[in-house]
């Protein structure tokens, strides 16, 4: 974690030369020190690995998302020519049925 580099010594002097006493100037100093050791803080560096992890991680999402069209694409493919076949399986069946259905007719006009 990066660390903000804080002159206690010279924060010190400041205060001191603006008319504070030393004992207060080192009080505050203390507790801006601690403030600045608790901070989390994020530089420009942080910043910019997390980009590229964050690119990185959207690319592969990217990537992962082409696949599964194609997937997808290919399911359809093989969804459409199955339905062809039974398109065609169920033309034959219907017409067999009207077939069998036209010869009985028939064969009951005969009779009659």
């Amino acid at each position: 974690m990066p660390v903000v580099a804080f002159d206690t010594h010279e924060f010190i002097k400041t205060l001191a030369q603006s008319g504070m006493p030393e004992v207060q100037a080192e009080a505050i100093s203390t507790a801006v020190r601690q403030a600045h050791k608790a901070a989390d803080l994020v530089t420009r560096t942080d910043m910019r690995e997390m980009e590229v992890r964050n690119n990185a991680k959207i690319e592969a999402v990217r990537t992962d998302m082409r696949e599964m069209e194609t997937a997808l694409r290919t399911d359809i493919k093989l969804v459409r020519g199955e339905m062809r076949e039974l398109e065609q399986r169920m033309t034959i069946k219907l017409g067999s049925m009207l077939v069998v259905a036209i010869g009985v007719f028939a064969a009951i006009v005969k009779l009659v």
